[in-house]
């Protein structure tokens, strides 16, 4: 939870700062603003935070529920139980419309 806090703010605040001599330059005619400066002069910044803040999160959230679905299973045949297909279905549809939930926001 630490991480999850001190991170965006150091990561942000490194790239903020970094430009501190970055000169604003305002386009009154112009009907949206421009991107972040440290976004247009860095080429390593938008990709890093392109793939550690949208891609790594993605593949985090699909790895860790196979990893769940298996560890079930893996579990369930340890225990030499009868396999009660319609409660696997259920925790399999349950944990794939939240994961999808919150791939798809």
């Amino acid at each position: 939870m630490i991480f999850c806090i001190i991170y965006p703010l150091a990561f942000y605040a490194g790239l903020t700062f970094d430009s501190w001599w970055c000169t604003d330059v305002y386009d009154y005619s112009s009907l949206s603003c421009r991107p972040p400066f440290y976004a247009t002069t860095s080429k390593f910044s938008p990709l890093f935070g392109i793939f550690a803040h949208h891609i790594l999160p993605v593949f985090i959230v699909l790895f860790s529920n196979l990893i769940l679905v298996i560890h079930v299973w893996y579990q369930k045949f340890q225990m030499n139980r009868v396999n009660t297909w319609r409660k696997n279905v259920r925790m399999n549809a349950q944990l794939l419309s939240i994961a999808l939930i919150y791939l798809i926001a």
